[in-house]
C-alpha cells in the first residue's frame, strides 16, 4: 500500500528508514486499539488499588420472628369488543423466622384465561453464620452453581461462605465530554 493512500484513507502519515530497516507509521490522534489497552491497563490497576474494607456493622444482627417487608404489585384492566381481562402481579419480600422471606404470584382473569393464578414462586433462605458444617439454608426456589446452572425446587444445605456484596464494579472514565 503506498504511503499517500495511507495518509488519505486513515490520516495516517509514514516514515522509512531504509539504513536501518525501519518504517514508522504515526497518526494525528491516538489509534482505538491503543485506546483500548491503555484502558484495559487502567482499570486493571484500579481493581488492584481499590482493595474491598472490611466494615464491621455498627448495630448486632438481632433477628425477628416477623419484621419488615415490601410489596410491590400492579393490576391492569384491559377491555376488548369480545374479551375484558384483569392482570395482576405482587412481589414482597421481609424477615420470617430469621430469614428472609421472597414470594410472588401473578394471574389473569378473563373469558380465556380460567386460572386467576397462573405462577407463584416462594423462597425462604437462613444464614447460620460462619459455622463449619451447615452456613446456610434455602427452602423453596434456589439456583444450583456449576457449570450447567438449574432453576431448582427443594431444600439446599451449604457451607458456602457469607460474603456480603460490598462492590459492585470500578469502571475509570475518560475522554471529551
Amino acid at each position: 500500500m503506498l504511503p499517500s493512500v495511507l495518509e488519505q484513507l486513515f490520516s495516517l502519515t509514514s516514515t522509512v528508514d531504509s539504513h536501518m530497516l525501519i518504517v514508522e507509521i504515526t497518526a494525528a490522534e491516538e489509534l482505538p486499539v491503543a485506546e483500548s489497552f491503555r484502558r484495559r491497563e487502567r482499570q486493571a490497576l484500579l481493581a488492584v488499588t481499590s482493595e474491598s474494607k472490611v466494615v464491621p456493622l455498627r448495630y448486632a444482627r438481632e433477628r425477628q420472628v416477623l419484621d419488615g417487608g415490601v410489596l410491590e404489585y400492579f393490576f391492569v384492566g384491559e377491555s376488548a369488543d369480545r374479551s375484558n381481562v384483569a392482570r395482576f402481579q405482587m412481589v414482597g419480600g421481609g424477615e420470617l423466622l430469621g430469614g428472609d422471606l421472597q414470594a410472588s404470584v401473578r394471574g389473569s382473569r378473563g373469558a380465556e384465561h380460567s386460572r386467576p393464578i397462573e405462577d407463584g414462586d416462594w423462597r425462604w433462605h437462613y444464614v447460620v453464620g460462619d459455622a463449619a458444617v451447615i452456613s446456610q439454608f434455602t427452602v423453596g426456589r434456589f439456583y444450583s452453581s456449576g457449570l450447567q446452572p438449574k432453576d431448582l425446587h427443594g431444600l439446599q444445605i451449604t457451607n458456602r461462605p457469607v460474603e456480603l456484596r460490598t462492590r459492585l464494579g470500578t469502571y475509570a472514565i475518560d475522554g471529551v465530554v
